[in-house]
Formats: structure tokens, sequence, C-alpha cells
């Protein structure tokens, strides 16, 4: 599966003999050895991970409210999507691991609904409450929502301790409160780039006492700077809305610097459907496949960014076009994507950490702290997943070091 290139290193007659997994566990090792030589290195971090991880756990410790009774925490959504669900998980993962929720399984599938995931935690924590009935709102991608009673009614109670909010739709309502009549703390995540949706001051200050956004200001610089490191591309295909909302979730902004900085073109395509509601999705994913054929002859690689066409039960009508014009591919979000044939995209694994950053956020707002005054810049070194079977398909040749380094690698194609 992988011999298309490795012919080239190692020679045709040793390739019988190295199978896929040797050769992924020497290229770990070796990226591995690279980086730490001396044991004595290694025994002092090790000790040093032991007491930082001992400080963590008493960092996030669970307690329960003065008067003995559970934090209830309130989750509000722009809509379903699985990269919600997915760091709604991260954080519920990381208060499993911290002792606020018992150990159970959450659901693995990406087409679990948020309401069922809070269904299944509703009984599991003597800490915190969760339900999909009084403490989930799903604006399922309306605005116009925002002045229905449900919502008001839900936001304005005096017995929600912390609101959850994913999602750019969310995030942009939440936001809009005044201080002088809003104090209920508000944890906003799944946005790519809340100062460009308006819903900060900055990214070191949320501009609200009752706000608090996960940033990561070089997110999609790092990513797309990577990407370019790598393939070299000189025509860089993207699609996207041409409003406010569509630029934010393409990281436009990142994408013409990179593209100035490095000397490349940006071609894009904004023929396509933005937020549509869940109805409306096989419309978004078919223009979305009418735009991709327009864009493809035009480019030598391809920015797979949020997009509402871009979806699990899309992409492999995506890569089937992608495929025929042999273009390598990075997805914005997630591993899902790299999984089904995208060649490069960020591992699943970041999300680790993004789930244990928020916990800490939350466990401090419990506390007594002000949202704002919290820290809203997270930035992560990027996990990489890279799919070799995609790479032979498009016949494209990985570079060694980028193997050596990626956190997750798939010779399959779901």
């Amino acid at each position: 599966m992988i011999n298309f290139y490795y012919e080239k290193i190692l020679g045709k007659n040793a390739m019988g003999k190295i199978s896929i997994l040797s050769l992924m566990s020497f290229f770990l090792i070796f990226s591995a050895c690279q980086k730490q030589k001396d044991p004595g290195i290694l025994k002092e971090a090790s000790v040093l991970i032991e007491k930082s991880t001992v400080n963590e756990q008493d960092e996030v410790k669970p307690f329960l409210k003065n008067d003995g009774k559970k934090w209830r925490v309130l989750v509000i959504q722009s809509g379903e999507y699985y990269s919600y669900t997915d760091t709604f998980k991260s954080i519920l993962s990381a208060m499993i691991n911290a002792g606020w929720i018992n150990e159970i399984t959450l659901p693995s599938d990406k087409n679990t609904l948020m309401k069922d995931i809070l269904n299944v935690i509703n009984t599991s924590s003597e800490y915190l409450e969760f339900n999909s009935a009084d403490l989930f709102f799903d604006f399922n991608w309306e605005d116009t929502k925002a002045k229905s009673p449900d919502f008001i009614k839900k936001i304005q109670s005096k017995n929600i301790d912390l609101i959850i909010g994913l999602g750019t739709l969310a995030g942009q309502v939440l936001s809009s409160f005044h201080d002088q009549d809003f104090q209920t703390p508000v944890l906003i995540d799944s946005v790519s780039d809340p100062i460009e949706a308006g819903m900060i001051a900055s990214n070191e200050d949320s501009g609200k006492n009752y706000l608090t956004v996960r940033c990561d200001p070089g997110a999609y610089l790092r990513q797309i700077k990577l990407f370019y490191d790598v393939v070299r591309f000189k025509k860089l295909g993207i699609i996207y809305t041409n409003t406010p909302t569509g630029k934010s979730y393409a990281a436009l902004k990142d994408v013409e610097a990179t593209a100035l900085e490095k000397k490349f073109e940006v071609v894009a395509n904004t023929n396509a459907i933005e937020d549509p509601p869940e109805k409306e999705i096989p419309l978004a994913e078919a223009q979305y496949l009418k735009a991709l054929e327009e864009l493809c002859p035009k480019v030598d690689a391809l920015y797979l960014t949020i997009q509402a066409g871009l979806t699990e039960n899309n992409i492999k009508n995506v890569m089937t076009i992608i495929n025929k014009y042999k273009i390598p591919t990075f997805a914005m979000e997630g591993s899902m994507f790299v999984k089904k044939g995208v060649l490069f995209g960020i591992s699943d694994n970041e999300m680790k950490s993004t789930g244990v950053y928020n916990l800490k956020k939350i466990v401090q707002i419990f506390k007594g702290k002000k949202p704002r005054s919290l820290n809203q810049i997270f930035e992560d070194f990027p996990y990489i997943a890279i799919n070799l079977k995609a790479a032979e398909l498009i016949d494209y040749d990985i570079p060694i070091d980028i193997i050596g380094s990626s956190d997750e690698i798939y010779t399959t194609i779901d």
C-alpha cells in the first residue's frame, strides 16, 4: 500500500520484507529519538510530567456549590454539527478524567445528536447537572430563534450557573448582551474567528465581564503554512460564502495573509450555501459538489474549510471529484475527513488538550472568577493526521519527515 514511494528509499527487494507497521514504528521511533537523545533528560521530563499531572488534578478537583447542590450547565448550539459535539465531548472527557463525571462511555458516532449526549450524562455526575430539556437549546441555524420564548426563558433563568455556547451563531447571540443586564457566565467555543464574527473586543479581552471565548489566533495560519511547506502549491482553492460569517468559517484573512507571504494565488468559489436549516442540507451538499467541479481544474491544492456542504455524508462524493484531478487536500477540521480520504488534516488528539483547557476555565468560573479575567488564548501545536491511501490515489509522495512527525496515520479509506 505504501510501496509507491518507499521503493525510492529502500529498493524494491527490501519492500517485500517490511510491513506497514514496521515502517510506521521505524519513523515514529526515529522521530522521537531525534527529539530526545539524553536518557537523563527523559527521566527528568517524566518526573516533571508526574508533578504537573498531580498539580493539574488539584486544580480541577470537583466540588459542589456552597449550598450543597449541583452546578447547572446550559448548553446552547448553533445547530447540529459534528465539530460542536466533538468539542463538547472533549470537555466531558476532561471532566470524567478529573472526577466531575462518573466513568461512562461517550457516544462515538459522529452523527450522535447533542441532546442524546446530554441524556447519556444526565445521571452520571454527583457535581453537575445536564439535560436535554431545560438545560439545552438548539438554534438549528436560525438566528430568529433568539427571540423565541423558550430561548429567553432559558437564558433568563436564575437557576443556571454556566452557559456553554458552541458555534458562531450561538456565540454571536450570547455575546450581544450587556454586563448590566446579564450576569450568567458564558463560555464559548467552536468559533473560527471570534473577532471577525464580532463576539469579542480582542483575543486577550472579551470586553464583557460574563464572557470568555477560546481563541487560537494562529491556528489556521499554522495549518495553511504547514500545508504549503509540504505541498508547495501555486494555486490554493477554497470554497466559502461571500459573507462575514462565510469568510470567518474559511479563515479567509489567514489564507490571504499566508498567500501574500508565500507568494501563492488563492482561487475562491463562493457559489455555496451558508448555514441552511437541517432539511436543506442536501441542497448545500449538491451546491458544494458543483462548486468543486468548477474549482478543481483551476488549482493544484485544496483547503477544505468549514462549509455546510462539506459533510460526512458528502465527503465520498467530494473526494471522487477531487481525486479525479489528483489534487492534494487539507481539512481544516478533525481527522474524520482524513479517515474518509482527505490527504492531511488536524488530528482528533488536539481535542483532548482543548477539553482540559476549557475545564480549567469552568472550574475557575465556579470558584467565582469573572470569565473576562480568564486567559482566552489557547495555542496548541498542531497534531497532524495523514492518509497514505489518499496519497496513493493521487500519486503523491508524502515526505518522510511528515510521516515521522504525524500523530495519526491511516492506510485505508473508510
